[in-house]
């Protein structure tokens, strides 16, 4: 499905840069159909036969009055400060160009009534990675596997649920958006819950899609089991991913449980130390034990990789747990390129 955007600007420079921005980044705009006109004659004709979600009419055009319809109409102005223009929603169009379409994506949605979006027809695949105690070097593995699929031109989405994260030494982007917005727009348990969270969604320069943590952690306390639930089925079946990368602490407790139980793979990043292996192994006891109360088969989906690992170190977990392989420890280098490096090692091709 796309959401069908027309465009009427006076400058044909300008509308240049529009097109070549969306070209060159389409798989960031996808979910945009984006038609540019520089005459308003030519975009009213448009217009009147053709169905479209949004219309943009740059203040300077010379009209009447402009056509309105069961879609979102705003004006572009040439101020920032600006909102509103003949009672109408304006939008500075002298900004970045993916500032500008995120914008225009947050105001869909907002604009959007008793109509439903879905963005796919497949369900994602969702690959769960937890941690058996604190800095295991999850957090980079699961990353890592991320930047794979997206090198394998895989549309991934990393989305990180830790209680504090912090992704700006790895993934970046412009928007503005965070895990905050996301709560909301669950919580809104409007029609538009799809595009909403659509507009929340940015993308890292390594093709993988990723949303920002809470500005405040407080807000991270506002999801409840059911709301992460649901966020994590309407990113699965509505939102047009092929994979989504879950990034968490382990805990017991029914969220988490919840979330291993949608889970396609489970994946436990662990430092291979005696210590660390006997926290997997009360883990593991407690995993076995959950199934037979439960009938949920975690067993056959979980399996661990080792970070810091080196082949001197003994391997006590308990038999029969699967083990897809370690990764050295790296020294001296920065964060993204420890994610890059393990990126293309052969262990990720077995998740």
């Amino acid at each position: 499905m796309k959401i069908r955007v027309v465009v009427c600007l006076k400058n044909d420079k300008h509308i240049q840069r529009i097109m070549e921005y969306y070209e060159n980044h389409y798989e960031k705009l996808e979910h945009f159909d984006l038609h540019m006109f520089s005459e308003y004659d030519l975009t009213k004709e448009y217009i009147q036969t053709h169905n479209l979600d949004i219309f943009l009419l740059d203040i300077k055009a010379k009209c009447e009055e402009p056509v309105k319809g069961k879609f979102l109409f705003a004006y572009l102005s040439e101020e920032k400060s600006l909102d509103m223009y003949e009672g109408e929603k304006a939008i500075c169009k002298y900004q970045k160009a993916e500032t500008l379409f995120q914008e225009l994506f947050s105001s869909f949605a907002e604009s959007l009534e008793n109509k439903q979006y879905k963005f796919s027809s497949d369900s994602a695949k969702i690959y769960l990675f937890q941690n058996a105690g604190g800095g295991s070097g999850c957090t980079t593995v699961a990353m890592a596997c991320a930047f794979a699929f997206a090198e394998q031109k895989k549309k991934v989405l990393y989305l990180n649920l830790e209680q504090t994260a912090t992704l700006d030494e790895v993934f970046t982007s412009e928007g503005n958006s965070d895990f905050g917005d996301v709560i909301y727009a669950v919580k809104s348990d409007s029609d538009n819950q799809v595009v909403k969270i659509l507009s929340c969604i940015t993308q890292d320069k390594s093709g993988v899609f990723f949303i920002k943590p809470c500005r405040n952690i407080l807000d991270r306390e506002e999801i409840t089991e059911e709301d992460m639930s649901l966020l994590i089925s309407i990113l699965r079946d509505s939102c047009d991913f092929e994979a989504i990368i879950i990034d968490k602490e382990f805990s017991l407790h029914r969220q988490n449980l919840e979330i291993m139980e949608l889970a396609d793979s489970i994946t436990f990043v662990l430092e291979a130390k005696e210590t660390c292996q006997k926290k997997f192994n009360q883990i593991a006891d407690a995993l076995l034990i959950l199934e037979e109360q439960t009938d949920i088969n975690f067993t056959d989906k979980t399996a661990v990789i080792f970070n810091k690992y080196n082949e001197s170190q003994n391997i006590i977990l308990n038999p029969g747990w699967k083990i897809k392989g370690g990764f050295p420890e790296y020294e001296h280098i920065g964060k993204r390129q420890i994610v890059q490096y393990i990126s293309k090692m052969k262990a990720m091709k077995s998740l």
